[in-house]
């Protein structure tokens, strides 16, 4: 059974790519977490889409990048994708999304089952750490 949780907040393309580098099998955590096994990762995202944002203010808009340079070793490994891997075409935002966002989205869920969940329409309104003390309140001790 995981004992820990990783939260990441949005459901874009850092936060989706942070999720499959921590799943991944060659993921390598450190010390404090040996049994790769021993947590589950929890994406929460503001949108009502995985990467809303992305399609609805730039899925026109082509990226500087190609899609070699544009898709990680990690979701390359666990998508299979070749055929894109040593094209010089530059997707735009939709096509980023479409062919490579989402289906990664898919194969974490597929892969990794209940260690991976995504939550939409979910706003982060505060994070803090138990036991510890914000900055904020150190200059009031």
């Amino acid at each position: 059974m995981p004992t820990k949780k990783i939260l990441i907040i949005g459901a874009g393309p850092v936060g989706i790519e942070a999720a499959a580098r921590l799943l991944s099998s060659t993921a390598t955590l450190t010390a404090a977490n040996k049994d790769k096994d021993n947590f589950v990762v929890h994406i929460i995202e503001r949108d009502c889409k995985i990467a809303g944002s992305i399609m609805r203010y730039w899925s026109h808009v082509r990226l500087f990048s190609p899609w070699s340079m544009n898709i990680s070793d990690c979701g390359r490994e666990l998508l299979r994708m070749e055929q894109k891997v040593d094209s010089y075409i530059c997707p735009n935002g939709e096509e980023f999304c479409l062919e490579y966002i989402q289906p990664l989205v898919e194969k974490l869920k597929e892969k990794c089952g209940g260690r991976f969940s995504i939550d939409l329409n979910t706003k982060a309104i505060s994070i803090s750490r138990s036991g510890y003390i914000s900055k904020s309140t150190m200059g009031s001790l």
